[in-house]
Parts: structure tokens; C-alpha cells; sequence
């Protein structure tokens, strides 16, 4: 079996023209495009008991303050699931899928709503924010709203007009490098991430893009990026060079080829 990165197609984003007026309204120190899954079913949306309530949100609090690790795979034991699964949470039939891998989804994404608020709500104390999602909330008083992003359209000036592009991945997605750096860096932008397996074996830290391991280095690494915009502008086109040597759309399909042994 073999894997490699999803690919982006650096021509189309290369070809949107510089238009000023797309500049002035997309640019910002700091954005970040992604679903806050507010209404997204999750262990929320359980009616635990207060010791089950208790034990997991410990699991989840946990993991939001470690970037770099996932403990579900420890601390989600077959004996939690298999509690869970028995009292409260009913499988549903339409979806192929083992009753571990369903929980531990809905551990995932409980996680992902609690980590990316967090970091929002602790960023926008220090920087100004811009969110580009589905899940509009009034929770998040420093943040600025910004609505939904077209893949398309909206997205590649997000990235390409902000100083500062924020990936935080999904805690489903435990390897592997997530489509949005691929956006991102095909788009000519900067990008802080935090940090997955995988990522350093396809990109250099601080030559291609940044990694953060702490909302507190996150912070930390926002002031330095924004202090140093010959830095940013270098790194960001570090990261939109090798993207486009290594991760278009003709350069995987072509090693997809070669790996089947087909000729072209």
C-alpha cells in the first residue's frame, strides 16, 4: 500500500490576478478558516452521568492543552467504550463502522470544538482574529465573524492577502499532512500549524511553514511572524515553491503512475 499527500492545483491559484481592492478587504494579521462544529454531533450531545462527564472531560481537557500527542488511543479504553456504547450511544446502521472507531470520532471531534475555540478565544486576547466559518458564536467576543469561505473563491485571498494563516487539524486526523497546508502554501501564504506526524518528513519547520506545540507558543510565535515581515514573506515563499515542485495535482498523478507501473 502506498500514500502520499493530496495535491493542489497551483496553476488555478497562481492565475488569480492581484486586484487591490481584494487586498484591502481580505488582509489581517491573523485568520483562520475552519468549522467550530458547535452543532456537530459530539460526547456533548450525551446525557452522561456525572462520573462518566468527569472522566472524559479530563481525557478531553487533556488532550487540548497537548498538540503533538494523542492520548485517545491510551485513555479510551475498549472498557470506556464499550460503558458508552451500552448506555447512552446507539449505532447508527446506515454506516459501516466499528462502534470504537464511531466513539472515538465523537471523542475526536469534542476535542476539535474545545481546542480550536480555546485557541481562538486565547490568540484573540493578544492579536486580531478573522473566522471564516459555518459556526458563527457570540462566545468568542474578539474575534471577528467573518462567515463562510468559498473553496474557490473566498479562500485562496484569505491566504494569500492575510499575514498569518492558522491550521488546527481535526484530532480524528492523527497523521498524515491535512489538505488546508496545501491551500495555503499554494496560495502563497504563511502558514502556523500545529504539529502531525508525518509533517516534518514533507516540510521543514520555520523554512516552509511554522509549527506550534502550545496555545502559549502559538502566541509566542504570532508576535515574532508579525514583527518580522521579511521572514514571513521569505518562508511563505519557501513553502509555495515546494508545493509547487513536489505537491501538484501532474506531479502526484505521474508518480501514481510510476508506482503502478503505467506508462504515459
Amino acid at each position: 500500500i502506498y500514500f502520499m499527500p493530496l495535491g493542489v492545483n497551483v496553476k488555478r491559484l497562481n492565475a488569480i490576478p492581484f486586484v487591490p481592492e481584494e487586498q484591502e478587504k481580505f488582509q489581517c494579521d491573523v485568520s483562520f478558516i475552519g468549522n467550530l462544529y458547535l452543532n456537530k454531533k459530539s460526547l456533548d450531545s450525551l446525557s452522561l452521568s456525572d462520573y462518566a462527564k468527569g472522566y472524559i472531560e479530563g481525557i478531553l481537557k487533556a488532550q487540548v492543552l497537548i498538540n503533538f500527542s494523542s492520548l485517545m488511543n491510551e485513555l479510551v479504553t475498549p472498557k470506556l467504550i464499550d460503558f458508552i456504547e451500552e448506555q447512552y450511544y446507539q449505532m447508527d446502521s446506515r454506516y459501516n463502522i466499528t462502534k470504537q472507531a464511531a466513539i472515538r470520532n465523537l471523542m475526536a471531534t469534542s476535542i476539535t470544538i474545545r481546542e480550536r475555540s480555546y485557541i481562538m478565544r486565547k490568540l484573540s486576547e493578544h492579536y486580531p482574529v478573522d473566522l471564516y466559518t459555518y459556526s458563527l458564536t457570540d462566545k468568542l467576543p474578539n474575534v471577528r465573524m467573518k462567515g463562510v469561505a468559498g473553496y474557490f473563491t473566498t479562500m485562496p485571498l484569505v491566504f494569500r492577502y492575510s499575514k498569518i494563516n492558522l491550521n488546527i487539524t481535526h484530532r480524528m486526523i492523527q497523521t498524515g499532512v491535512p489538505l488546508r497546508i496545501m491551500d495555503v502554501l499554494g496560495a502563497g501564504g504563511f502558514l502556523v500549524t500545529n504539529y502531525q506526524k508525518d509533517m516534518e518528513e514533507r516540510f521543514q519547520d520555520g523554512e516552509h511553514l511554522v509549527i506550534y506545540y502550545s496555545a502559549e507558543d502559538l502566541i509566542e510565535k504570532v508576535r515574532f511572524y508579525l514583527e518580522h515581515e521579511e521572514e514571513r514573506r521569505r518562508i511563505a515563499h519557501n513553502g509555495h515553491k515546494l508545493v509547487g515542485e513536489e505537491y501538484t495535482m501532474e506531479k502526484l498523478l505521474s508518480k501514481m503512475f510510476q508506482i503502478a507501473g503505467v506508462t504515459t
